[in-house]
């Protein structure tokens, strides 16, 4: 949809920046967006729509903030969606608070940050003031007892080293596994699926990170020290 929008005003070719199809076909989309109709559409990319033209029709579009949108759609409808389920919600919130936590340490302002905000997670505001604002000695104070601490101090030790945040996204990529990994020998419902599913993702991030750090020379404990949680028997 974020795709279809940007090639509606742009003029642009959609078709290289089409992902896989969702729910919805990319001639469905591109039928409906261009033709201004979002009612087929969940009520968060609906709304997500709506701004992204009122942006565009106002010249105060950019790439940042229609990115932004499209993201809060996103993890506002998979809250709603997760809810039924909860197991599947403390992935979703342990998701959604990994996104912010992200934004806070790379934006390093409050205002900024809260434009990034995706909804679903269980970071309060003053927290992510803190995480904005703070020293890392701080911050790790403030979130001692936090049982976001784990991630929180990840990303405040690669913070205070002045190194891009890969910790935290290793550690932030393998969170939901945390979750599954503690109901292995739970096949109930749909445990099975969830299993298998974010093993996949995880099997995929690990072979992408390989290849784009062999192609770039990378040594192999580098390489190592990068890889997402995986598979366990």
């Amino acid at each position: 949809a974020e795709a279809v929008m940007r090639a509606k005003y742009l003029k642009t070719d959609v078709a290289p920046m089409l992902a896989e199809e969702g729910l919805f076909s990319a001639e469905t989309l591109k039928e409906k967006i261009f033709a201004d109709d979002y009612s087929p559409f969940p009520v968060p990319l609906a709304r997500a729509l709506h701004a992204a033209d009122e942006l565009f029709v106002s010249g105060k579009a950019d790439g940042k903030t229609i990115g932004s949108l499209f993201r809060r759609a996103l993890y506002e409808e998979r809250e709603k969606l997760a809810a039924k389920d909860a197991l599947l919600s403390s992935v979703a919130s342990a998701k959604a608070d990994a996104a912010n936590i992200a934004a806070a340490f790379r934006s390093r302002d409050f205002a900024e940050t809260q434009k990034q905000f995706v909804p679903g997670g269980t970071l309060k505001e003053e927290e992510l003031k803190i995480l904005c604002e703070e020293t890392p000695e701080v911050i790790r104070d403030k979130f001692r007892f936090s049982k976001r601490k784990e991630p929180v101090y990840a990303a405040a030790e690669d913070f205070s080293k002045s190194r891009p945040l890969i910790d935290f996204e290793r550690m932030a990529d393998g969170w939901a596994l945390k979750y599954l990994k503690a109901e292995k020998y739970n096949d109930e419902g749909i445990r099975p699926f969830l299993s298998y599913f974010y093993y996949k993702i995880a099997d995929a991030a690990n072979v992408r990170i390989a290849m784009s750090c062999l192609l770039n020379g990378v040594a192999g404990a580098e390489i190592k020290e990068r890889m997402r949680e995986a598979y366990e028997r």
